[in-house]
């Protein structure tokens, strides 16, 4: 036990030592177990941060679609439409409108009957509807002895509902 006494001091600084040892060695794998647990989640939010700039990216393309393929609802489409025919002088007599709804959208579809002075004034009629990528369905054109025209034309277009 003599022995021993005179080797205290250095016992007492192995321990502690040893006990250090431990404790840092706890500390240095709950520092690398939190470092790991920041990476994951800065690499979970660089992801969420691409999702959102995508998702930003498409609703500007949706609005962009959105603003030139479909109308906002058939008074619109019609207003066009009536717009269009008076600007080309095309004398309408019949303007017939018809609806298939689909899911999260309608197909809105128009039978005009009109009077056109030329053919050309059709043609440039049709050129125009481009403007809102309206979709021509038919097209039947009639001359007649007395040099009158006539034109029967579907067209169509989409309306989104929300």
């Amino acid at each position: 036990m003599k022995d021993l006494l005179r080797y205290k001091n250095i016992l007492i600084t192995i321990v502690i030592v040893v006990v250090f040892f431990f404790v840092i060695k706890g500390l240095l794998e709950r520092h690398t177990a939190t470092i790991e647990t920041l990476k994951q989640k800065m690499a979970e939010l660089e992801k969420g941060k691409g999702l959102i700039d995508r998702w930003n990216l498409l609703i500007g393309e949706y609005d962009s679609i959105k603003n030139g393929f479909l109308m906002k609802d058939q008074a619109s489409f019609k207003k066009f439409l009536e717009e269009k025919t008076k600007s080309f002088g095309l004398n309408v007599t019949y303007l017939s409108p018809t609806r298939k709804q689909e899911d999260f959208y309608s197909e809105m579809s128009f039978n005009i009957k009109a009077i056109p002075d030329s053919y050309e004034t059709v043609v440039n009629f049709l050129n125009a509807l481009e403007e809102k990528k309206v979709a021509i369905d038919s097209l039947v054109m009639r001359g007649s002895e007395d040099k009158k025209k006539s034109a029967d034309i579907t067209v169509k277009s989409f309306i989104i509902e929300k």
